[in-house]
């Protein structure tokens, strides 16, 4: 896709499948605000993803297997799960006051910056996946994964 994907309030994008098929490219970065669901798999985005609010019980926030420039945030999501994994990330990512029903999972990642995660209920886990390479600081809920 040439340019940025914005999700706006109540919506739902999801690109690609979990295992590996299908995914793309956004040229210009994904913003999602108050979205019920956020999906990337496979994905390469250029420009970055903020998911900021939202949330439905039976909804997630799924990053996994993509390639990000530009940094990740996930913060205030308040669905079933969350999860940031096997990604590749030029930049900070952040994750931050989340609230889910079931997990969030923070793991297999390759970070070029930080890893910050402040506030989360219940606190990011690995979850059976491997701790994430970072070139700066994992900081708080993240410090040992």
């Amino acid at each position: 896709m040439r340019g940025s994907v914005t999700v706006r309030e109540g919506g739902s994008f999801i690109l690609g499948s979990e295992g590996g098929t299908g995914g793309g490219t956004i040229s210009g970065g994904v913003e999602a605000r108050f979205a019920a669901d956020v999906e990337l798999y496979s994905a390469r985005v250029n420009g970055g993803v903020v998911i900021s609010g939202g949330g439905v019980v039976s909804l997630s926030a799924v990053i996994e297997d993509s390639d990000i420039n530009g940094g990740a945030t996930i913060r205030r999501y308040h669905g079933s799960f969350v999860g940031f994994i096997g990604n590749t990330v030029h930049g900070t990512v952040m994750v931050n006051r989340n609230a889910v029903d079931q997990m969030q999972q923070v793991s297999s990642n390759t970070i070029r910056g930080n890893l910050i995660c402040h506030r989360n209920i219940p606190g990011p886990v690995l979850n059976g996946g491997s701790p994430n390479e970072v070139s700066g600081h994992k900081i708080a809920q993240c410090a040992d994964l």
